[in-house]
């Protein structure tokens, strides 16, 4: 259906090539193989990357890999979500929860201004000005 797939990364990217099949022709002979219904068409997927920047940098705490993202549909809105995409099944966890951990792990290794006068005057001394 044009859609490249590594075993390596999870992520799915749609190639150069002209496609072979439609995507519902691909997923029609998916649930034929998966002994589902052959009259079920999959939805779509719809990669927004710019709602989940830290998609693949964040790492699973179990296994390593990288988190993958995901919105979940609740009653009333939809709800950002980044998940493990191993075989590890951790739950789960909020966009929000792993963006403000990100904030302020970023807040604990900011230099001080000492430590980036320091670093001032080092760099000064390196360079050499032609």
């Amino acid at each position: 259906m044009g859609i490249i797939a590594s075993g390596k990364y999870p992520e799915e990217i749609r190639g150069q090539h002209v496609p072979m099949i439609t995507e519902s022709q691909f997923y029609r002979v998916q649930a034929i193989l998966d002994g589902r219904n052959p009259n079920f068409v999959k939805v779509k997927r719809n990669y927004d990357k710019t709602k989940f920047k830290l998609r693949r940098i964040v790492k699973c705490a179990r296994c390593g890999i990288g988190l993958t993202a995901a919105w979940s549909k609740g009653r009333h809105a939809s709800y950002a979500y980044y998940r493990c995409s191993g075989k590890c099944s951790n739950a789960s966890i909020k966009k929000r929860d792993i963006d403000d951990a990100v904030i302020a792990m970023l807040k604990q290794i900011t230099p001080t201004p000492e430590c980036l006068d320091l670093l001032s005057v080092l760099l000064k001394k390196r360079i050499i000005i032609v």
